[in-house]
């Protein structure tokens, strides 16, 4: 998954954020393409977890404290968002679960959040001095 220009969006510590999660989703790519066993694939995916979470909250925060008028429907889209890779993510260590659709399905997530749901917020954080 290539970092795009139309990712950023002029907020630093968010556009740097994103850009760890595409290089966090290459490289859980690289560890299954390479054959790595599914203890290693999932180590990747609970660190990869991890960070959104991180990330998430650190958003909510920026959100929160300049008084967004759509954080609560934000959040909530984090939230359905976490519970949707989490359980990806326990199908995945039951054995039940697709490597190459938990993949496709983290690529369209984090392509459609960023470009989506972030971007709305974007102008609005901008316009109250945050960059």
């Amino acid at each position: 998954m290539p970092w795009r220009g139309e990712y950023s969006f002029g907020i630093r510590t968010i556009d740097t954020q994103h850009r760890r999660l595409v290089e966090m989703i290459n490289h859980l790519h690289r560890v299954m393409e390479g054959g790595e066993d599914r203890a290693a694939v999932q180590e990747v995916l609970a660190n990869l977890a991890d960070y959104t979470k991180t990330h998430f909250a650190y958003e909510e925060r920026l959100l929160h404290t300049h008084g967004y008028p759509d954080y609560d429907r934000h959040r909530g889209i984090h939230e359905r968002l976490v519970a949707k890779v989490l359980e990806h993510m326990e199908r995945f260590r039951q054995g039940s679960g697709d490597a190459g659709a938990l993949l496709a399905f983290l690529k369209d997530w984090l392509n459609g959040h960023i470009l989506g749901d972030d971007k709305q917020y974007s102008g609005y954080l901008i316009e109250r001095g945050v960059r």
